[in-house]
């Protein structure tokens, strides 16, 4: 058995898909987790709720079972975050998704500037906090 309390206050992956098991999600959740596409993005875990853990990213928190989530390391910033970019001067954008990088064991950010998305991502050695 998982114990999610160790999962508080920590950053991690939560893989599921559509086609997996409706019963990991709470149920007022569903709708909302469907629409967000969990795989690929980094969460952070807020508190344990009885028998679920509740995961936050940007605007969206939901509650899931810690069965499948994975921890990674701390990471620097969430999204909605400003950040500057530390290899030009001035130039500072908002997060719009946090994803992990599996090969390189890091996160990967995606940013907008000005309202528009960059087709760039960016490491966390490439951003400070604006």
């Amino acid at each position: 058995m998982i114990n999610s309390l160790d999962f508080k206050n920590s950053w991690g992956l939560y893989s599921w898909f559509n086609e997996d098991d409706p019963t990991l999600i709470y149920s007022n959740d569903l709708e909302d987790v469907r629409k967000l596409v969990l795989h690929g993005k980094v969460f952070y875990c807020s508190e344990q709720c009885g028998e679920f853990i509740r995961l936050n990213y940007g605007n969206y928190s939901f509650l899931v079972k810690p069965d499948l989530f994975k921890p990674v390391r701390d990471i620097r910033f969430m999204v909605g975050d400003s950040v500057e970019i530390v290899f030009s001067t001035n130039k500072i954008g908002t997060i719009l998704n946090i994803g992990w990088h599996h090969k390189n064991n890091e996160p990967i950010y995606y940013l907008s500037f000005n309202g528009k998305k960059s087709s760039r991502r960016y490491s966390e050695d490439e951003l400070s906090p604006a």
